[in-house]
């Protein structure tokens, strides 16, 4: 259904390029997890409506989507985390937005200060999201969601001087009680799946380890087999998905299944990148590379390339920050 929606959204698109039309293709992006893709289509709606109320809140949505969702990256988040911090800085007394950001520090690992944003959250609206009480029991190892009166200096907003505003007046404990263990899960549990697979009935195994992961996101394993599912029925879309999935939940050889899959979906985009490169049509090798990088962040060869292109154009500063993402990413590869 999503796929679907994606394509009946791009034929929209290019039969007419409006806002409302790039607003469905960038809420079909969404759905489909494909954060870098969503946000594209977004910024064609601001260049058509910059003060629409209805992108304002399409672009809540996305944040909540970057910060929330297990798919979106972790150069995803840093950006939704920027845009929270924009929006703070103009209202502090947002709790939605306390409360995004506290799921933002709680994805980059600094539970403390995304304790305090939530109870932050929490003094001005309990009810700001349905799972804000939750979060705050996780952190807090089920302690009820009370205000302190500790500092509000590390959230966005606050005062220079160590003052803070009115939404941060709830503070976090010296430190957040650590998330409790997960249950070890059963080794045998893809038995009957792996069995499926071998039989053919691919359709099957998928169905399964996709009733899995909603049962239980976090489990990187079921993520790193359904990926394996699709690369076998031939959806490289889907695999890749799958595989970024268990790869951000450290599954240790998704990284190398996620890399092998995104090469074999920008063939198509790399020999069109190195034709252009040949008739030195530096523009068109540019943003043929710069839609490889997006669909294939994890490819040193993409980010070089996309380097080479833009130093050609004579923007030194975008082809200095690709070799650099380019760079780590081999050194990455390494380790």
């Amino acid at each position: 259904a999503i796929n679907g929606l994606k394509e009946v959204a791009r034929e929209s698109v290019s039969i007419a390029p409006t806002f409302d039309n790039f607003l469905m293709l960038a809420g079909a992006y969404q759905l489909a997890g494909d954060a870098a893709h969503a946000r594209m289509a977004f910024e064609e709606c601001w260049k058509r409506n910059p003060n629409s109320p209805i992108l304002e809140k399409a672009r809540r949505s996305f944040i909540r989507f970057v910060v929330c969702s297990p798919l979106s990256a972790p150069d995803e988040v840093e950006k939704g985390l920027e845009r929270i911090k924009q929006n703070l800085t103009k209202n502090n007394k947002d709790a939605e937005m306390l409360y995004l950001f506290g799921r933002a520090m709680e994805r980059k690992g600094d539970t403390t200060t995304a304790l305090r944003a939530y109870q932050a959250a929490s003094s001005i609206n309990a009810y700001a999201d349905p799972d804000l009480p939750q979060r705050i029991s996780v952190l807090t190892g089920g302690a009820p969601p009370a205000a302190s009166t500790a500092s509000a200096g590390s959230l966005p907003g606050a005062s220079a001087s160590g003052g803070k505003p009115a939404a941060a007046a709830a503070g976090a404990p010296a430190a957040a009680a650590p998330v409790p263990q997960q249950p070890q899960k059963d080794p045998q549990r893809f038995a009957a799946i792996e069995s499926k697979v071998r039989s053919g009935d691919t359709d099957g195994a998928i169905k399964e380890l996709q009733a899995l992961t909603e049962k239980d996101p976090g489990d990187g394993q079921a993520w790193y087999r359904l990926g394996a599912a699709y690369e076998k029925k031939g959806d490289l879309d889907q695999a890749s998905v799958s595989y970024r999935q268990a790869y951000l939940l450290s599954v240790a050889e998704a990284k190398d299944a996620l890399r092998q899959v995104d090469t074999s979906r920008i063939q198509q985009i790399k020999q069109e990148a190195e034709k252009q490169e040949a008739a030195g049509n530096w523009v068109g090798a540019a943003a043929s590379w710069k839609e490889a990088v997006t669909i294939a962040s994890l490819l040193p060869l993409a980010h070089r390339k996309l380097s080479i292109a833009l130093k050609n154009l004579g923007d030194e500063k975008g082809a200095e920050k690709e070799m650099k993402k380019a760079e780590e990413l081999e050194k990455d590869d390494k380790k």
